[in-house]
């Protein structure tokens, strides 16, 4: 990858990191319950759920492109460098997290904190259903060395087709294993293949802007129309939409391309502010859950408060906001210093 900031993929990042933000505020599409709530709102709520979600595997698809692309000369200062600028983070707002959840009387001891917050780390939704995320990026980079071997052994010329060999070997698992269980193809893990989509990514030629766009269409519409069809019991089988969706492979895999072969041409102080952010969004990650829960606690957000699409976007956007000023403060007092601490030894 080029040494020079592509700014167009931490804007990307920001932008998903927002959508994150987005799955979590946004009113579950439900045909069978909340009567009250139109059905026009409901379609909405589907849509937007739809969009959301791509967020998600364009996180690990973006940590594929630079964690897989890095020169590994020594995998121990790899190991040093990467796994403590995802652990620190982690264990300073997973704490925060856990004692907001915990100190309001759900803890009988003091002396009982830091035993039980050891135990609840153990669980990857121990602390928080969000940190599951966590837990599979930390795994992802143990055997980022192996993977990143086995990227760098693929050529320009032969990215394209291991990108779709991937995504082909994970849609006959999930759609077409079921009915031939007998034969017996290898599979990946979900977040494997887009780590390692991420990977193969940059080795791609330039795409035409409308080539992208229309597959990038068609990934968000069929999301839409799988989300529909399954949420009202019109299929069969319960196929995943969100995650390893064929659907979503499309989605995500094109809105990567869409950014990869943008250039962000900005002044600089715009560019500082996209850095910025960029920098807060895994903080911001660890932390929106929290600002979520406590916001609940004054604003009433339930789910016929009012226009799906304003309160998603407004609601979002405040704990967007809220986040990354808690994330950037909590970074500058902790997390900035302790990392520095270990670099420079």
């Amino acid at each position: 990858m080029s040494k020079e900031r592509n700014l167009s993929f931490d804007l990307l990042r920001i932008v998903c990191c927002f959508l994150v933000i987005g799955i979590h505020v946004t009113p579950v599409y439900d045909w069978s319950s909340n009567t009250d709530v139109s059905q026009f709102e409901k379609i909405l709520s589907l849509l937007i759920q739809s969009l959301v979600r791509v967020g998600l595997p364009v996180f690990f698809i973006i940590s594929g492109m630079f964690i897989l692309n890095e020169k590994l000369g020594n995998i121990t200062a790899f190991y040093k460098k990467r796994i403590s600028a995802i652990l620190i983070p982690f264990l300073v707002f997973s704490f925060i997290h856990f004692l907001a959840n915990n100190l309001s009387g759900n803890l009988d001891n003091v002396s009982n904190i830091l035993p039980q917050y050891l135990k609840d780390l153990t669980n990857s939704i121990g602390i928080s259903v969000h940190f599951w995320f966590v837990y599979s990026i930390l795994g992802l980079y143990l055997v980022a060395p192996l993977l990143s071997l086995l990227i760098s052994k693929v050529d320009a010329t032969k990215a394209l087709f291991a990108i779709v060999a991937l995504i082909a070997l994970k849609a006959y698992a999930v759609y077409i294993k079921p009915l031939i269980p007998f034969i017996d193809v290898p599979d990946f893990p979900v977040w494997v293949v887009y780590f390692m989509v991420g990977g193969l990514l940059p080795k791609l030629p330039k795409f035409r802007k409308q080539k992208t766009l229309s597959w990038l269409f068609i990934g968000y519409i069929s999301t839409c129309a799988f989300g529909y069809i399954q949420f009202n019991g019109l299929m069969g089988s319960n196929y995943p939409i969100y995650d390893a969706g064929l659907n979503m492979f499309i989605f995500s895999v094109s809105l990567c391309i869409l950014f990869k072969d943008c250039l962000c041409n900005v002044g600089p102080k715009v560019k500082r502010s996209i850095i910025f952010l960029s920098a807060n969004s895994y903080g911001v990650y660890l932390i929106h859950i929290l600002v979520l829960q406590q916001l609940s606690k004054y604003m009433n957000m339930s789910w016929s408060v009012g226009h799906v699409v304003v309160y998603t976007i407004s609601i979002t956007m405040l704990v967007f906001i809220v986040s990354n000023g808690i994330s950037f403060i909590i970074n500058k007092l902790i997390c900035d210093r302790v990392l520095r601490a270990i670099h420079t030894r």
